[in-house]
């Protein structure tokens, strides 16, 4: 090879998908590098099976030289390295390797090389990742890792879409072989950092590569490993990589591939996000590297890379069809070519939103409205099918830049409705969504008492669903309307009734200090906040509203007291405080003219009971209770009904509490009798025992508690008698023996 012979590439058929290859000659690793150059096409590799190389330029000089054809080809020294490395003692091989089968001095063969290169690694039968050189520990893991690959591909239970046979080889490893004791370990995982770190992880153009590869080894040194059991070995290890080194794992041929957001077919926007700011010699690179993989870039094949171009150029170029799908010649406000990559990456979060106004304008639902900024979008005007843009975007967090947009420009109607009636406030006090919140309610002039959907109002939403900021701004505004009923499934409730159901305390207070008023009917039952609250059981809301001045006795419509609902929902803290302020406890505490210890005790609500039946003891007025108890209708008294729908404690404590065991009700009927005949055990036992007269007739039937037991089939009834007549006989006896 003569010093002075360099290289000089011939033409290839830019009309056609004609590739080069080259021929790595066989020979020993420390032998000089020579390669053969041929042109093939790629609708004919199936007859020339070839290998592709990925492997990262860097930004080192060009200083090494290969023999190509018999003539001196210059190359960097890591693609010196890795051929020397690839190359085989006794066989030769064929690569396609960019820096040699590209001519790169020529923008148009460049051009017309890169869009087929997808096609490139494709249709290789492998991709070789070349790492670099390796190391002793990296050897070792290299050795560790081929092992693993081989052990689980042989299991049973392989699957290539599964991780599983891997897993539990390394399993075994770990315990066989002591891999996971800590000095072995640290090697490993060093090893294993050492090999992610490398240069080739940051360079753009190998997404490309390894995307497009259908099959892919991991080279370092002269070890190579399959990328299937490689991508698996930062979590069996244990390690954690960052986002774009994990992101690049996930699209190497093996198991991540078919599970990771790569199977979603992401787009070129979103590949941007990603990988922008990855390594390239030429920062064009950048973008035209990820055009072949993006789902939209690569399908419709409008953007195209051209070495022709100017970098300024290529970003708007970019700009506008991330904005458009098409690069038009628009007139307005477009993007500066005074822009460089870095600010294009800064302002992609704001290129989505613009291209959804620009395919609003033109009917399409799924993307954007056209530019804000120009005189001729019409910001009122319905773009979708669910409404202007202002509320199109109220409920999608991450838009909020766009939002402010919207706002400032002339003829913004911050009131807008959409198809579901909802002004842009409904849906934002509805989703929380607080900075959308500051921007609108700094706007004068929109309604923040508006009933969208269901009736609701901003406030009543947003102290529904515990937006609690949204609603200390709400409450802020002079023009709030603190009374004003906000819908629920069309169900009417103010804003304190919402905040005494849900224990807000802190917001009943607000709302009264901003003029809520307590005796407002809260709903469509007319209950009061007071009501509300002692329903709940929420003790200490219900003081503060009996506090500032709630009435004790209000009614709702169907006639029942505060008092009347908390022994109702056996709330015994919400009945004493009630008690002790006065609540009326007799008949008058509802329509159903019973009084409120005989509610508590036919629903068995044993804490109730105590607390009434303590304050009434506490308070000396027990005589007059027990004569006012009864039911108006059938004169049955609280411990009758207790014992009826057999509340066996409850009717214990109303014992306790001085009630006449053996008083009768309707038909003369007593608790013992009426127990028994409904089949109530436990009960009859209870009362029997407290002394209860077993011999009393009803007046309706003439039986017995026993026999109303046996006429209606209540055999275990039945048998508790038997059992106490049984006890009795046996007490008589023994008294008698003595």
């Amino acid at each position: 090879m003569s010093p002075d012979s360099h290289y000089t590439y011939t033409p290839i058929d830019l009309n056609t998908d004609a590739i080069r290859l080259i021929r790595l000659l066989r020979g020993r690793v420390d032998e000089p590098v020579r390669c053969e150059l041929f042109e093939t096409f790629l609708h004919q590799v199936d007859g020339v099976p070839y290998e592709s190389l990925s492997y990262a330029w860097g930004d080192a000089p060009i200083s090494k030289e290969i023999e190509l054809c018999g003539k001196k080809a210059a190359v960097t020294e890591n693609l010196y390295l890795a051929l020397s490395c690839l190359r085989q003692p006794d066989e030769d091989r064929i690569l396609w390797v960019d820096a040699l089968c590209i001519d790169q001095r020529s923008h148009r063969e460049k051009n017309h090389q890169v869009k087929q290169m997808r096609l490139v690694y494709s249709n290789a039968q492998n991709v070789h990742i070349w790492l670099g050189p390796g190391t002793d520990d990296i050897d070792l893991l290299m050795a560790l890792m081929s092992q693993l690959d081989k052990r689980a591909t042989k299991r049973k239970n392989y699957r290539r879409n599964s991780p599983d046979a891997w897993v539990k080889e390394w399993s075994i490893f770990v315990k066989r072989d002591g891999t996971g004791e800590t000095s072995i370990k640290t090697c490993r995982v060093n090893a294993l950092k050492d090999m992610l770190s490398r240069p080739w992880f940051k360079r753009v153009w190998i997404l490309q590569e390894v995307f497009s590869a259908r099959s892919a080894v991991i080279s370092c040194g002269l070890n190579t490993i399959p990328t299937r059991v490689f991508v698996l070995m930062p979590k069996l290890m244990g390690l954690e990589v960052d986002a774009h080194t994990q992101a690049v794992l996930d699209i190497m041929p093996g198991y991540l591939r078919q599970k990771s957001w790569w199977k979603d077919a992401p787009d070129l926007c979103s590949l941007l996000g990603r990988f922008g700011a990855s390594k390239a010699t030429d920062p064009r690179d950048n973008i035209y590297a990820l055009i072949g993989i993006a789902s939209d870039a690569n399908a419709d094949g409008i953007l195209q890379p051209d070495y022709n171009m100017s970098l300024h150029q290529v970003i708007e170029n970019t700009i506008l069809y991330l904005k458009y799908r098409q690069i038009p010649s628009i007139p307005g406000p477009e993007p500066s070519t005074k822009w460089d990559l870095k600010h294009l990456l800064n302002q992609l979060d704001q290129i989505p939103s613009q291209a959804f106004q620009w395919a609003i304008r033109q009917g399409n639902q799924a993307a954007a409205a056209a530019v804000v900024a120009r005189p001729s979008f019409h910001v009122n005007a319905w773009h979708t099918s669910r409404g202007p843009p202002l509320v199109f975007l109220a409920d999608k967090p991450g838009y909020e830049s766009l939002f402010s947009c919207l706002l400032v420009l002339p003829h913004c109607n911050t009131n807008v409705k959409d198809c579901n009636g909802d002004t842009a406030l409904n849906i934002i006090a509805l989703q929380g969504h607080l900075e959308m919140a500051k921007l609108l309610l700094n706007c004068n002039d929109v309604n923040v008492n508006h009933k969208g959907r269901g009736g609701q109002t901003p406030l009543g939403s947003a102290l529904m669903y515990g937006h609690h900021l949204i609603v200390d701004m709400l409450l802020a505004r002079p023009d709030i309307d603190i009374n004003l009923p906000s819908g629920l499934n069309g169900i009417p409730f103010t804003p304190l009734y919402i905040a005494c159901e849900d224990n807000k305390s802190t917001y009943v207070n607000k709302l009264l200090d901003r003029g809520a008023e307590l005796e407002t009917p809260c709903n469509e039952n007319a209950s009061t906040a007071l009501w509300v609250a002692c329903n709940q059981g929420h003790q200490p809301i219900a003081k503060t509203l009996v506090s500032r001045g709630a009435k004790i006795d209000a009614k709702d419509s169907s006639g029942r007291t505060p008092l009347w609902m908390a022994a109702v929902a056996n709330h015994p803290y919400c009945v004493r405080m009630l008690l002790d302020e006065k609540a009326d406890y007799g008949p008058g505490a509802s329509s159903e003219n019973r009084t409120v210890l005989w509610k508590a005790a036919s629903m068995g609500h044993g804490n109730a009971v105590k607390a009434l039946t303590m304050y009434f003891q506490q308070k000396g007025v027990v005589h007059e209770v027990l004569q006012q108890e009864r039911d108006s209708e059938n004169q049955t008294s609280a411990l009758w009904i207790a014992a009826r729908n057999g509340h066996t404690s409850v009717a214990q404590q109303l014992i306790g509490f001085g009630m006449d065991i053996n008083s009768s009700g309707h038909y003369g009927q007593t608790a013992l009798w009426i127990a028994a005949r409904h089949g109530h055990a436990e009960t009859v036992l209870m009362l029997l025992r407290e002394g209860a007269d077993r011999e009393v007739l009803d007046v309706y039937n003439g039986l017995t508690a026993r026999e109303a037991a046996e006429e209606f089939w209540q055999e275990r009834v039945v048998d508790v008698f038997r059992t106490e007549e049984g006890w009795e006989k046996a007490r008589v006896v023994s008294k008698l023996a003595f």
